[in-house]
């Protein structure tokens, strides 16, 4: 698995990814996460996402889009049961545990409040996605109204 670091977001509601190298179909999901004020500060957790303000993530493999759908999050609203929901469908299936056995996942309110993952399931490909050469693009979006107000 590799990461991909993005510098500087702070002053942009949204940021574009681009990656060409080395993605394999064998992947079936992409982890998405966000991060800031670690870097020199001793009092921050080091384990601990950020929600950023974030409001849609959407993977391109090729002209293949994943999710299909908007995730239309509010952090403040907290509107994020849908990224809980494919937290716990990724988990459940990966992991090979059943859903009446997840007590050993995160609760909806520290997943929401500390580790706020986007997980893209993109196990459904067509062909030309598994076969050939893949660009991969990720963009997401920041609601930076209400993170600076």
């Amino acid at each position: 698995m590799e990461s991909i670091r993005v510098s500087s977001i702070a002053e942009h509601d949204e940021a574009l990814v681009n990656y060409q190298d080395g993605y394999s179909a064998r992947e079936a999901a992409i982890i998405f996460a966000l991060q800031t004020n670690r870097k020199n500060n001793i009092v921050t957790h080091k384990i601990c996402l950020n929600n950023c303000k974030l409001t849609n993530v959407k993977l391109h493999l090729n002209s293949e889009l994943f999710p299909y759908d908007d995730l239309n999050l509010d952090f403040d609203k907290c509107r994020t049961a849908i990224l809980y929901d494919i937290f716990i469908h990724f988990c459940t299936s990966y992991y090979q545990i059943s859903k009446e056995s997840s007590e050993t996942l995160f609760k909806i309110d520290s997943f929401r409040n500390l580790f706020p993952l986007v997980i893209i399931d993109c196990s459904r490909q067509n062909e030309s996605v598994k076969n050939g050469t893949v660009d991969v693009r990720l963009e997401f979006n920041l609601n930076s109204k209400k993170m600076y107000q």
